[in-house]
């Protein structure tokens, strides 16, 4: 068999770095060149890296079934690479439950400040949280 549940994690760990961090980067084009297009190709990956992180965090969870790294010690922030990934989740949600029917131009410049800087900080809490997994996994 090519693959196993082994490697099955890092088959989809890439998507949601790559679409939240695309997505962001579609919105603030957006924003800076008042782009309908851009925006419409931040939404969409902003929902594709929510379905996708779903499927990363199912697979982490396998993942760490096999290896049994996931701790939950606050003060370990090498063993809390699962717990990062879970909780950012969350902004990441309430980022798309935000925008899902607003058109991102035309919020208020103080609206459109706070969205991109919450996209941005969860964007870097994400890449924070994989590099930890890659740490962990020893590819690093």
């Amino acid at each position: 068999m090519p693959w196993s549940l082994e490697i099955l994690h890092s088959l989809f760990i890439h998507f949601p770095i790559a679409l939240f961090s695309t997505g962001f980067a579609c919105d603030l084009i957006a924003f800076i060149f008042r782009k309908d297009s851009a925006e419409n190709a931040g939404w969409w990956c902003l929902l594709f890296g929510l379905v996708s992180h779903v499927f990363a965090i199912i697979t982490g969870f396998i993942a760490d079934d096999l290896y049994g790294h996931f701790k939950f010690d606050l003060f370990d922030f090498f063993n809390i690479h699962g717990l990062i990934q879970i909780v950012i989740f969350i902004p990441f949600l309430l980022i798309f439950l935000y925008r899902f029917d607003k058109n991102i131009i035309n919020l208020s410049k103080k609206k459109l400040f706070i969205y991109l800087l919450v996209f941005g900080f969860s964007v870097i809490l994400l890449f924070y949280g994989s590099h930890l997994g890659a740490l962990l996994s020893g590819r690093v």
